[in-house]
């Protein structure tokens, strides 16, 4: 009797000493916020063997995977997404900035790819290198021409050079916002990501470039 509450106390405690699907997340998004990629998609993968419906921890493998350069896998992760959230798409859109882009076409979607070329975009603008950005919001408009952010960030890059041209695109994006053409209509909170302008604040700057004389 004494030995089989021995192996009962054993069991607990060891069961009670492993890492749950949780700790595993945590671990993992440390590990991605330093760059450790591999250590990274180790720890995910784990998590999604104990909740594989966690499509936090998937996102975030997806994520660790680019990183890698493992973009089928990536994609793969991707596809396997229970639902299309807002954020999904910027925070991959995050880590496949730094990626050879022209060698990805057809390995993700078009919106994604956009994605990704706008925040590479919004990037440049941000350091000044206007010329980079502009390349990078075209292209990203080849990708996904519905989507209004675009006209908004390329609006917002010529302003003080081409108010006139600036207003053809801000009139543009808010066209396909209201048509419900983008996230814009869904998903306001473009507006509090950094290196966004808020709308309403882009449309009085441009609208009054436009007024001087």
């Amino acid at each position: 009797m004494k030995r089989m509450i021995c192996f009962v106390l054993v069991g607990f405690f060891l069961n009670g000493c492993g890492e749950t699907a949780t700790d595993l997340a945590r671990n993992g998004y440390r590990a991605l916020d330093q760059h450790q990629f591999q250590e990274a998609a180790s720890y995910y993968e784990e998590a999604l063997t104990l909740e594989p419906d966690d499509q936090d921890a998937r996102l975030w493998l997806a994520c660790a995977y680019i990183g890698l350069g493992r973009h089928e896998r990536a994609s793969a992760e991707i596809a396997a997404f229970k639902k299309h959230r807002f954020y999904d798409a910027i925070i991959l859109a995050g880590f496949l900035k730094h990626q050879e882009l022209a060698d990805l076409e057809g390995v993700y979607s078009n919106s994604l790819m956009a994605a990704a070329y706008l925040r590479r975009g919004v990037d440049y603008t941000c350091d000044a290198h206007f010329d980079e950005a502009m390349t990078n919001f075209e292209t990203a408009r080849r990708f996904d021409p519905k989507d209004g952010m675009i006209d908004f960030q390329i609006a917002r890059l010529i302003v003080e050079t081409q108010p006139e041209v600036a207003v053809f695109y801000l009139e543009r994006g808010f066209s396909k916002r209201h048509q419900g053409n983008s996230y814009l209509e869904d998903h306001p909170q473009f507006e509090q990501l950094e290196g966004y302008e808020p709308f309403d604040q882009l449309r009085v700057r441009v609208l009054g470039k436009q007024a001087r004389p």
